[in-house]
This record gives structure tokens, C-alpha cells and sequence, in this order.
């Protein structure tokens, strides 16, 4: 057991200066850091201090495998801001699409308890859809932080 001992410890130091797992010693945090460009109509993931876009938040969540893959937790905070994303898309168009659903049927029949149903029903899947949105960044703001991290400075 003695003679081991040298032997772990020789180990042990050589694994305290290695890279962590996973981290890309080239990618340094001015060129590597990521953050998020607000615009009018969607948002962007920007990437380094030139702030170069690597993906555009539309509609849908986009894949981004360097934010899945990086450590744990960004993985972690990126597939709960996918989730969330998606799922709130979904609510709001069921809630766009109940909207004009009531509209349709003020025109038609002009019943006012349907018209009123369907018009909370569409207002609650538009809430909750927003709220899921609203989740999702801050997940992803989360992924984020915990990729920039990671880098090296």
C-alpha cells in the first residue's frame, strides 16, 4: 500500500492541471463567451466579443448542441429552456387559434355563453404560454452563464 501511495499522488497532481472534462482550451471567453441579442421580433444567441450569431430564437427553440453538451448543468438549464419554449409555443397558438375560433362563432350564431367560454379558454392558454416563455429564458439564461463558465479566461 505504501509503494501506491507515491504513485496516486503523482496522478493526483497531474489530474488538478488538466482541462476539465469536456472544456476546449483553444475557446477562450473573448472569443468563446456566449449572450443574447434582443431584437424587434426575435432574439439571437451571439457568440465571442465580435458577437457573431450562432442561432436566431424564433418560433421554436433552436438545437444547440454546444450548449447541451458543454458541462451538466448548461445541458441540464438548456433542455428545460427547450422544453418550456416549445411547450409555451404550443399554448399560445391553441390560444390564438380558440380566439378566432370565438370570433367565428360571434359571426355565426352570435351565443354569447360560447363566445365567452372560448374566449377565457383561449385567454388561459395564452397565459400559460407566455409564462412557459417566460421559464424558458430564464433557462436559458442559466445554460449560458454555466457554458461561459466553463471557458477558459
Amino acid at each position: 500500500m505504501r509503494a501506491c501511495t507515491p504513485l496516486l499522488l503523482a496522478l493526483w497532481s497531474l489530474s488538478a492541471v488538466a482541462p476539465a472534462v469536456g472544456q476546449d482550451t483553444t475557446c477562450t471567453y473573448d472569443r468563446c463567451a456566449l449572450g443574447i441579442h434582443q431584437g424587434s421580433w426575435s432574439s439571437a444567441i451571439v457568440r465571442g466579443s465580435q458577437r457573431a450569431m450562432i442561432a436566431r430564437v424564433g418560433l421554436l427553440a433552436p438545437p444547440l448542441t454546444l450548449l447541451a453538451s458543454r458541462t451538466d448543468s448548461a445541458g441540464t438549464h438548456y433542455r428545460a429552456f427547450r422544453a418550456a419554449y416549445n411547450t409555451g409555443f404550443w399554448f399560445q397558438l391553441v390560444g390564438a387559434v380558440s380566439l378566432v375560433a370565438s370570433t367565428v362563432v360571434v359571426q355565426a350564431d352570435g351565443d354569447d355563453v360560447l363566445v365567452g367560454a372560448t374566449f377565457f379558454v383561449a385567454l388561459g392558454f395564452g397565459i400559460w404560454g407566455s409564462e412557459r416563455r417566460r421559464h424558458a429564458r430564464n433557462e436559458l439564461d442559466q445554460a449560458i452563464w454555466w457554458y461561459n463558465r466553463s471557458l477558459t479566461r
